[in-house]
């Protein structure tokens, strides 16, 4: 399933996430093991998405805030859908040449080895003072941290798009560009120089197509552009 969403409100709820009451112990044994096989991984505080609904054009949810490893445990042991699904932003940057800007993640990477859009988890920069997510400033703070691209060279179109994919909800910002893929692709190449341990790798601008045809694309990636269809192609 997927939609383009007109309007949202999701907001933080103060309250522990049970998940992370249940198994506190193996949470614990689970981030101890894990530490030595990804030694950049951080316990910082992440937002999981407890309950949401999309209904016509709009988009309506809960997350709470747990730790890292908490989430990790949980993904790490199938994503129990009876404790709320993994929601998170990427960023759908489309050149003025129609192509689409995927990259490879990194070795010791929650997505090691996958293609996708550059995006990550909800974490409190992206919450506001009365505690609602900003989607959008989400995406572009997930866009300028793994590529280098600002708002000087991308803008956010006014839509967001929801793709859901069994435990998965992928909120997606699209943005749109005046510059042509190979300058966006220089820009982003000279960023990554620059990082002594980037999250993305390999940049490419491909046409939605090819993005399809790829093995290395997450199901997610395919859903938001397939129902993007030829807004994608004509941004």
């Amino acid at each position: 399933m997927a939609a383009r969403i007109t309007e949202y409100r999701l907001e933080v709820e103060d309250k522990p996430w049970a998940y992370a009451e249940k198994n506190a112990a193996s949470i614990d044994a689970h981030w101890q093991q894990a530490l030595p096989r990804n030694p950049g991984f951080f316990d910082g505080r992440v937002f999981v998405l407890d309950d949401f609904a999309v209904q016509e054009n709009r988009l309506e949810g809960t997350f709470r805030a747990t730790s890292f490893s908490a989430y990790l445990h949980w993904r790490d042991n199938n994503f129990d859908l009876a404790y709320g699904h993994d929601g998170f932003v990427c960023a759908i940057v489309t050149s003025s040449d129609g192509r689409v800007l995927l990259a490879e993640a990194t070795t010791g990477t929650l997505n090691d080895g996958l293609r996708l859009f550059p995006g990550g988890m909800i974490d409190r920069r992206d919450v506001t003072r009365g505690g609602l997510i900003d989607v959008r400033s989400a995406a572009c703070r997930e866009l300028a941290e793994e590529t280098g691209l600002s708002e000087a060279e991308v803008q956010p179109a006014s839509h967001l798009y929801v793709a859901l994919c069994g435990h998965l909800v992928a909120m997606g910002v699209q943005f749109v560009s005046r510059l042509t893929a190979s300058e966006l692709k220089c820009r982003t190449e000279r960023y990554l120089a620059t990082q002594e341990k980037p999250e993305l790798a390999a940049p490419i601008f491909a046409a939605p197509a090819d993005i399809h045809a790829c093995d290395k694309t997450p199901e997610y990636v395919r859903r938001l552009l397939a129902f993007m269809g030829d807004a994608t192609e004509q941004a």
